[in-house]
């Protein structure tokens, strides 16, 4: 007798937050999921946010899966005056005890065109540290990215185009990702 393979899964949520006015925003939930395997992963989260200063915000979240130990994140975004990008700061220690240290530097190429990067140094406790520089071009005809991740030994290096043909009345054009499209 032969089951079908299937991905059944059954997912219970329980959700709230509230506003705490000048005080920021508080939120938690619990997330019960069983999938046809007989896996069964329960997660307790709670969230709190807050602006602290002008544009720099804050926030901290803590996540336990029942029957194991904490995870927690504390992060700070300062959006930067402009197009700049946004600078972010994180500290993060798992549920195996390890402490992490993470600071960013991104920007996203404008949709109108333009340039944008990534760049992100991570200070691991356990492990060798992460690495992170991408640096991409949004133009009319197309998007490149390219850069490198990793930790030193094993590092990524990536090159990416992305971009369109379209044939329209009679014609080809060269134009930028389209992800949806109808006729």
């Amino acid at each position: 007798d032969v089951q079908p393979a299937g991905l059944q899964r059954e997912i219970n949520q329980l959700t709230a937050g509230v506003s705490l006015g000048r005080l920021g925003s508080l939120s938690g939930g619990y997330f019960d999921v069983r999938t046809g395997e007989d896996s069964r992963t329960r997660l307790l989260n709670v969230s709190y946010s807050r602006s602290l200063w002008k544009q720099l915000s804050m926030s901290l979240s803590a996540n336990r899966e029942i029957g194991g130990d904490w995870n927690a994140l504390m992060q700070f975004t300062l959006p930067l005056q402009g197009h700049s990008g946004t600078l972010s700061s994180s500290l993060r220690h798992n549920a195996q005890g390890e402490t992490s240290a993470r600071v960013h530097y991104g920007r996203s190429a404008p949709l109108q065109g333009g340039w944008g990067w990534n760049l992100a140094h991570e200070y691991r406790e356990a492990g060798s540290n992460y690495q992170q520089a991408d640096v991409s071009w949004r133009g009319r005809p197309a998007e490149v990215r390219g850069g490198v991740y990793g930790s030193g030994d094993d590092d990524v290096y990536f090159a990416d185009i992305r971009g369109s043909v379209v044939h329209m009345a009679g014609q080809w054009f060269a134009a930028n990702n389209v992800r949806d499209s109808f006729v």
